[in-house]
């Protein structure tokens, strides 16, 4: 089995076991020293108690401690994150997987998502997210017919994630402009850039301004970037694209997009937002 397949089972086994295994010795995290000059500590998790254990016989001293999930997503990884912790999964003897914090709690999130949406059975909610392809052809305009539309980010974080897969860009899309509240999109005139697939159209976001630059080439190379606020983009633009059978193309990044319903992102954006209650 391929480590991306480990990974993915292991964050599956995670959700249905509703928690995650750590180590403990003396009421601490049983931590070890980095082999990554960017992180000063390494933390082995388990998605299973007898894992847990046999990994403290086996190699590492401490005792199975199990956090649930929803503790380890708000209080514990935010601590990783600050404290440069990064996560270990055991796969045997000669092989473990390491990932940041950060992106530990993206692809958890992500699945978790996708868990609540299998388990849905209206059949509305079903394929409403795909990555097409954004040839030069497909760029467009249209109106939008509602009123009142209303920092540098250095480049590593930038190429990181304006190239990043679909999964990472879509998950970080969310919780951007959940945590920042304001979208981006582009316009020329009175006329809003549209993606069109056939008869479908898309509207494209962008979860900051820098990456809404950064796509304006082709067609869009003279549009202009506005934005809307949280509440516009909840109560507005969601709400016109539902009644329009428009969709979103989240996160262009002039190779592909990720194209969500607007009921999809609703639900996603809800979720993320009980992380800020």
């Amino acid at each position: 089995m391929e480590k991306a397949e480990r990974y993915k089972e292991f964050l599956s086994q995670l959700i249905l076991e509703e928690g995650v295994w750590v180590l403990v010795d003396n009421d601490d995290w049983v931590v070890l020293a980095s082999d990554d000059p960017n992180y000063k500590y390494s933390i082995f998790l388990w998605n299973k108690m007898e894992k847990a254990e046999k990994g403290a016989n086996n190699f590492i001293s401490g005792l199975p401690e199990k956090i649930e999930i929803n503790e380890f997503l708000k209080e514990v990884l935010p601590q990783f994150i600050n404290e440069q912790i990064e996560i270990g999964i055991y796969v045997n003897e000669s092989q473990s997987i390491f990932i940041s914090a950060k992106d530990f709690r993206d692809n958890l999130l992500y699945e978790i998502a996708n868990k609540k949406d299998e388990k849905k059975t209206d059949v509305n909610y079903k394929g409403y997210v795909e990555e097409n392809i954004l040839t030069n052809d497909k760029k467009s305009n249209g109106s939008l017919n509602f009123y009142h539309l209303l920092e540098r980010i250095d480049d590593r974080y930038f190429n990181n994630l304006f190239y990043a897969d679909k999964n990472k860009r879509y998950s970080s899309f969310i919780k951007i402009i959940c945590r920042d509240e304001i979208i981006y999109t582009i316009k020329q005139g009175s006329l809003f850039a549209f993606i069109s697939e056939e008869s479908d159209y898309y509207l494209p976001v962008w979860p900051e301004k820098e990456f809404a630059e950064k796509s304006l080439t082709g067609k869009w190379e003279n549009y202009e970037i506005v934005s809307f606020n949280f509440s516009e983009w909840c109560s507005i633009i969601l709400d016109y694209l539902k009644v329009t059978g428009y969709s979103v193309a989240v996160f262009p990044n002039n190779e592909s997009y990720i194209a969500v319903k607007p009921e999809k992102l609703c639900i996603e954006m809800d979720e993320e937002l009980e992380f800020y209650e």
